[in-house]
């Protein structure tokens, strides 16, 4: 599939556009991910069998006169050249990589970058957060924007009222979907329309991404000499961002000032979304990507395929490399990564087996001949129900 590729007659009409997708860096990401960042870049872990950011580029691929995909992080570049070769081969889409020599923000490497950005002359720019999980209708929110002429569409989705002021929280006209008040996770409830993390913007917009830039650089500048430089120094030892001159924060610090400004508009969407900060979430972004499989590719979710294939229930993704004895049963929600060994008896549900590991029921039933204290059993009442062979680390946290 080209960067050409259209999904109908209206879209013939798209301006050329640019694709930034901030995948951040080693020391951005926090310790919410680990253990399944410590050797692997977050943004290449696996989610239904593929890498993070391909359902990204994936989307911006699929947009008619897209000029080429732009990934801003500060990751060594070297991680990712295996990625970048395989989605080009399989997109035909042109891939740049622009390494931050220090984490600038979420819109300071877009503000450093602002050459290489606007080089080739894009009216458009599509801005996207590595760590969400949807269905990216970038061809839909550009009809919508050509429609509306603001500066900037924002894609939002409504959730529970108890959810929204976990994120950045979206009020708009009903009518003309303009954003009228945006509050970055108020400690009350706003509105229960979110920030989704993908932004379309007028390309007008650099201009104020290094104006805003350049002002808070200065200020930043003065207070270093003038008597809140104490403060700061304490700032900076609690907020490490504060240290850094031209960090730069795309939500608060752009466009949360642009709401009621005519510039920002709303694109709702219905479909789905989930954002990825934790293991846990990994596991429902890849359910979610597996249950829309059902509907545009369900080729790529495992079967089972008679009796010398393991049981499958439910959504399974498994890599052709991975070797899965026939007696093992897989399901629901599983992902099987490239050389993983399911090994005889096996049980895996709602898991993301990764790094050639090899998972087998069979060390487990040797345990019960040869260290049968090693295997959990339920204990009574405040102790969770346990069937067969079960293997509990004596630190783990299991509700009963």
């Amino acid at each position: 599939m080209s960067a050409a590729a259209s999904g109908g007659a209206d879209d013939a009409s798209f301006p050329p556009s640019k694709a930034v997708i901030l995948i951040g860096g080693p020391n951005q990401q926090g310790n919410h991910f680990r253990p399944l960042s410590l050797d692997l870049p977050k943004p290449l872990f696996q989610l239904a069998g593929r890498e993070m950011l391909y359902f990204h580029v994936e989307a911006c691929a699929r947009v008619p006169n897209l000029q080429e995909i732009l990934m801003i992080g500060s990751y060594d570049e070297g991680l990712f050249s295996r990625f970048f070769d395989s989605v080009w081969r399989r997109f035909n889409v042109q891939i740049r990589y622009l390494r931050e020599e220090k984490a600038l923000g979420t819109a300071g490497g877009i503000r450093f970058f602002r050459d290489e950005i606007l080089d080739g002359n894009p009216a458009s720019l599509y801005v996207l957060h590595c760590d969400v999980c949807c269905s990216f209708p970038l061809n839909e929110m550009m009809h919508f924007h050509l429609k509306h002429k603001g500066s900037c569409t924002v894609l939002g989705k409504r959730v529970f009222h108890d959810e929204a002021k976990k994120y950045g929280c979206l009020v708009a006209d009903p009518m003309s979907k303009e954003i009228l008040h945006w509050a970055e996770k108020p400690e009350t409830f706003v509105s229960d329309i979110i920030n989704c993390g993908v932004y379309l913007f007028d390309v007008s917009l650099m201009d104020t991404i290094v104006s805003v830039g350049d002002k808070i650089s200065r200020q930043r500048l003065r207070s270093e000499s003038s008597s809140e430089a104490n403060t700061q120094h304490d700032l900076k030892k609690l907020f490490p961002e504060f240290s850094n001159l031209d960090n730069l924060r795309l939500e608060q610090d752009v466009l949360l000032p642009l709401a009621d400004q005519h510039c920002l508009y709303l694109y709702e969407l219905g479909d789905f979304w989930c954002q990825i900060k934790t293991p846990g979430m990994a596991i429902t972004c890849s359910e979610l990507y597996m249950q829309r499989f059902r509907f545009t590719n369900p080729s790529a979710l495992s079967t089972t395929g008679g009796k010398l294939s393991p049981i499958i229930e439910g959504n399974v993704v498994v890599d052709s490399s991975a070797n899965v004895h026939p007696t093992a049963k897989l399901g629901p929600n599983v992902t099987i990564a490239a050389g993983v060994t399911i090994g005889p008896g096996a049980r895996v549900a709602h898991s993301i087996p990764g790094m050639a590991i090899t998972c087998s029921e069979l060390y487990m039933q040797r345990f019960r001949f040869t260290n049968p204290s090693a295997l959990s059993t339920t204990g009574g009442k405040l102790s969770p129900i346990i069937e067969g062979n079960v293997v509990v680390d004596s630190s783990a946290n299991v509700h009963p």
